[in-house]
């Protein structure tokens, strides 16, 4: 993943709030998903997009991820009948299901068992960062104000974020799990005590840290 890129993060988030609180009236799970294809892909059903075209559909979800939940073989070649990406985009139910899928790891017919985003950000911290994993609940619901510096150390931007469980699901889904879990554990190393009490609500995060997408979006 590249640099944040500050005014990039900055012109993404006028422009993407304009388009979800235009566009989106709900708070719950449905809302999630409506507010994140507002964001993604401006609430349009097809397209790719990043690098190679391996982002796919109004959620943007990576060949990766449509891979590893069996998107284009069961369901998806069988019923749906989306047995690659240009199938794929061309399904609005197949969209849907997939994004249905990656925020709730329900598995597929005849496939493996798959995690959603979040858990697969929990099962990250798990493996590479034991403390994180312990004190995990610790971190939900609380606001934080992250500082993005720049290699001299100075602050180049600052936003203030609310750890939900939406929150970090949608983040997972930007830059990946294992990117997440690492901005989780610089968080909870400066903010929170070995208990898992919190004592300042402000950390820093390196903009060279791998915390934007391929874009230079700030998760």
């Amino acid at each position: 993943m590249p640099a944040v890129n500050w005014l990039a993060t900055q012109n993404s988030y006028t422009t993407k709030s304009a388009l979800i609180n235009a566009n989106v009236g709900r708070a719950d799970w449905i809302g999630f998903l409506d507010a994140l294809g507002w964001m993604e892909n401006s609430g349009a059903y097809g397209g790719a997009g990043g690098s190679g075209g391996a982002y796919n559909g109004m959620y943007q979800v990576h060949n990766t991820q449509l891979n590893y939940m069996s998107s284009y073989t069961s369901i998806g070649d069988d019923l749906l009948g989306a047995s690659d990406s240009a199938d794929f985009r061309n399904s609005p139910v197949a969209q849907d299901l997939a994004a249905i899928m990656e925020f709730s790891g329900i598995n597929m017919p005849g496939t493996n068992a798959f995690v959603s985003k979040y858990t697969a950000a929990r099962l990250a911290a798990r493996d590479a960062y034991p403390t994180l994993f312990a004190n995990w609940n610790s971190l939900l619901d609380q606001t934080i104000t992250i500082n993005y510096t720049n290699a001299q150390g100075a602050v180049i931007g600052s936003q203030t974020v609310t750890l939900s469980l939406a929150g970090l699901s949608g983040a997972a889904h930007l830059i990946g799990q294992g990117a997440l879990a690492s901005a989780l554990n610089a968080i909870y190393t400066q903010c929170f005590d070995a208990n898992g009490v919190l004592l300042t609500s402000t950390a820093n995060l390196s903009a060279q840290g791998n915390f934007a997408d391929g874009n230079g979006i700030a998760f």
